[in-house]
């Protein structure tokens, strides 16, 4: 340390290294997969956070996923409400569903407008001198 000029004996050298997979409940994304995936992670924890404690989740799976191939007593108890449940939880019912997530899905438009604010604008946009 003394060699690039720091004298504090309390800093140490650390080495950080990029993840090479992405670990969310029982899915496992090698890195370059990621983007695409991770968008749509934080779209549901931020979606699904926005139910109330006593919102029963099967009901509101079926609602938003009505043509859904996953059955959803295979990823959620029928009863089980938001308040039951932990982040793990929704984890696990995002790795099962994440496919999902698409043109079916009854939410699409929120999911492409949350998109929206993290992509690149296109080269044929105009925008206002």
């Amino acid at each position: 340390m003394l060699l690039i000029g720091i004298r504090s004996e309390n800093l140490y050298g650390v080495t950080i290294e990029p993840r090479n997979e992405i670990d969310i409940g029982n899915l496992n994304l090698p890195f370059t997969w990621s983007e695409e995936i991770l968008l749509k992670y934080a779209f549901w924890i931020i979606f699904t956070g926005q139910m109330s404690a006593r919102t029963k989740v099967a009901e509101k799976l079926r609602e938003w996923l009505p043509k859904t191939s996953v059955d959803i007593k295979s990823v959620i108890e029928s009863d089980a409400k938001v308040a039951d449940l932990k982040l793990e939880d929704f984890d696990e019912m995002f790795s099962l569903l994440h496919t999902e997530l698409n043109e079916d899905f009854t939410h699409i438009s929120d999911l492409k407008n949350f998109y929206a604010h993290f992509r690149p604008a296109t080269e044929n946009v105009k925008f206002a001198d």
